[in-house]
């Protein structure tokens, strides 16, 4: 039997010093509760609070003028209205009252008769909205 044991032994020995000859490997283990791990799915997004525009005439005659009602969440803010006409840009700007709203006006001069006239608008740098009007001949 001491020779069985002194087998084992020497088995032993074996394994021993051929796993203490090569670089012990160390494995990297997270102690960290789950509670104290930032959540992945949600992220916070400011969300801006739309406007709401609409203009005074939707048909309006040449060299009318067609003003923009804006109405926000955003008091005593800058607006800015950018009418895209057929062939140019123009922008125009206002600031809003203590309620949130603005009046922006554009005078149409000679804008093509027909072709839709689309007014994007911007209150406080975020909150946008759109109107449009079309003049007539």
């Amino acid at each position: 039997m001491a020779e069985a044991r002194d087998a084992n032994l020497g088995l032993w020995r074996n394994c021993q010093a051929t796993t203490t000859a090569a670089p012990p490997t160390t494995l990297a283990r997270t102690t960290t509760p789950p509670a104290a791990v930032a959540p992945t799915t949600r992220s916070t997004v400011a969300v801006a609070t739309p406007c709401t525009a609409a203009v005074s005439n939707t048909s309006p005659t040449r060299n009318a003028t067609v003003t923009v009602r804006i109405s926000s969440d955003y008091p005593s803010a800058t607006a800015s209205a950018t009418a895209h006409y057929k062939t140019t840009d123009t922008t125009n700007e206002s600031a809003t009252d203590s309620s949130g709203n603005a009046s922006i006006a554009f005078r149409i001069s000679s804008a093509t008769p027909g072709y839709r006239v689309i007014i994007d608008v911007t209150v406080a740098g975020t909150s946008r909205c759109q109107t449009s009007f079309t003049p007539v001949g």
